[in-house]
């Protein structure tokens, strides 16, 4: 395996993986470079978030008045914070300020990984072939064949390393493929979720902690507004008084 695509298959995440607030989405809204790749110096990267995508932290960090939830991406911050927001009861405190002074610092209180490392603009738009050989993959089937065989299994471990206690996966389709995707990265063995709301969910019990898996819907404005953000942070708050009780 090639230097570049190993970094990229490597790549595990955004953030501080010491956080308890993981959120996982299914690839990046942006197109990455192997001369972003290449810059890696570990298997995830706080600064990455702020430095590789344009109209990003940076630029929310650094023109405090810019009108920036009117981009996709923001939106996803935005409903970020107010979870976390919500679940450290800080109702004083607005998305955008905590998105400044909290999300993904290297001492913040949230990760993000994804499950697919090469994002594109749109969900429709096909992976060129061109920047699939920059990578080091023939074309898209053996791209799409690694990340599940090696990459998923490599996310899995990280997550059973640093056992997180909200595991929060974001984002669906017209079908259940995406959801699926979750499930197979965590569960190879098929595992049956809880359905609840719009949410599905299951408890992971590793040896002397507990994880918390929860499918959601993708983090728009349309699917998550504050009435759903409400019923998920209640779903979260169930699983840490049922997770305070068993650990005493």
């Amino acid at each position: 395996m090639n230097q570049v695509k190993e970094k990229l298959i490597n790549l595990k995440g955004f953030g501080n993986p010491e956080s308890n607030f993981w959120f996982v989405g299914i690839e990046e809204a942006k197109v990455p470079s192997t001369c972003d790749i290449k810059k890696l110096k570990d298997e995830f990267d706080f600064e990455i978030r702020e430095n590789w995508y344009e109209k990003d932290l940076k630029n929310i960090r650094e023109n405090k008045n810019m009108d920036g939830y009117g981009h996709g991406i923001t939106k996803i911050y935005n409903i970020m914070a107010k979870i976390i927001i919500k679940m450290k009861a800080q109702n004083n405190v607005t998305p955008r300020v905590f998105i400044n002074e909290h999300l993904f610092y290297q001492d913040g209180c949230n990760f993000q990984m994804n499950l697919f490392p090469i994002g594109r603009n749109k969900t429709s738009d096909k992976i060129s072939k061109s920047l699939l050989n920059e990578f080091g993959f023939d074309d898209d089937n053996e791209y799409f064949s690694q990340v599940k065989n090696i990459r998923f299994e490599k996310l899995r471990g990280f997550i059973e390393l640093k056992k997180p206690k909200y595991l929060i996966c974001f984002g669906k389709g017209k079908s259940e493929m995406y959801w699926d995707n979750f499930k197979d990265m965590m569960f190879p063995n098929k595992e049956i979720f809880i359905k609840e709301d719009l949410f599905e969910y299951k408890i992971i019990n590793w040896d002397s902690k507990q994880t918390v898996m929860i499918l959601t819907p993708f983090f728009n404005n349309n699917a998550m507004r504050d009435e759903r953000i409400g019923k998920l942070v209640e779903l979260m708050n169930n699983f840490k008084t049922i997770m305070e009780i068993k650990n005493g």
